[in-house]
């Protein structure tokens, strides 16, 4: 990320999440993002990328890099900064990030919502018109929820630069952005490895085998 040579310095540093996150974000996705009637993992292998992006948007915002507080802070960032370019997000947001990210992470495919009347609700991508996005429809009896991830990739981009307005009239959040940046940047070490149940003995014997 820019300037992570001096972490933690708000009164030297400007903090430019449209040069750390959305021009290598254009860089991987404007060649792709207009062509996506291929192949559904590509769709999905996009939107696992745009969550992502939207997760480290939140850890900045909020100052919070834990993996216990990832689903609230991407939620967070969703409806104040995305909800400021169409207010749906706003009113949404955290069903489209448990259905769509956490669907997609965990299972490999977007969920579906049982409606509890006898009908599911189910993603329909599509580039489609602009108003249509996030709107509900009915077809062979179950609702769509029409989506657009050529518009949900505008609206990120849109939201960054309005995230990057109020960051840079707010000491606040750029205090928050540089104590997310400088923890990303720490090492991890032994100890810390060792608090995952999931390490094994083996796992550092074998890094200690290779560098010895």
């Amino acid at each position: 990320m820019a300037g992570n040579d001096s972490y933690g310095d708000a009164n030297t540093l400007n903090p430019d999440p449209r040069t750390d996150i959305k021009e290598p974000l254009e860089k991987v996705l404007s060649p792709i993002i207009n062509d996506l009637d291929t192949d559904d993992y590509i769709r999905y292998a996009i939107l696992i990328l745009l969550f992502n992006h939207i997760d480290l948007l939140g850890q900045l915002l909020t100052g919070d890099p834990s993996k216990a507080n990832r689903a609230k802070r991407t939620v967070k960032f969703i409806r104040t900064y995305l909800g400021k370019v169409d207010e749906k997000y706003a009113m949404v947001g955290g069903f489209i990030y448990y259905m769509l990210g956490n669907g997609l992470v965990h299972k490999s495919f977007p969920g579906v919502f049982d409606t509890g009347n006898g009908m599911m609700l189910r993603f329909e991508f599509s580039n489609i018109q602009e108003k249509q996005h996030l709107s509900v429809t009915q077809s062979d009896n179950e609702f769509r929820l029409i989506f657009s991830i050529s518009k949900f990739y505008q609206d990120i981009l849109t939201a960054i630069d309005v995230y990057c307005v109020d960051l840079n009239n707010s000491r606040s959040l750029q205090e928050k952005y540089y104590r997310a940046s400088s923890q990303f940047m720490e090492p991890e070490d032994r100890s810390q490895i060792n608090n995952h149940a999931y390490i094994l003995a083996s796992d550092l014997g074998f890094i200690s085998d290779q560098i010895s």
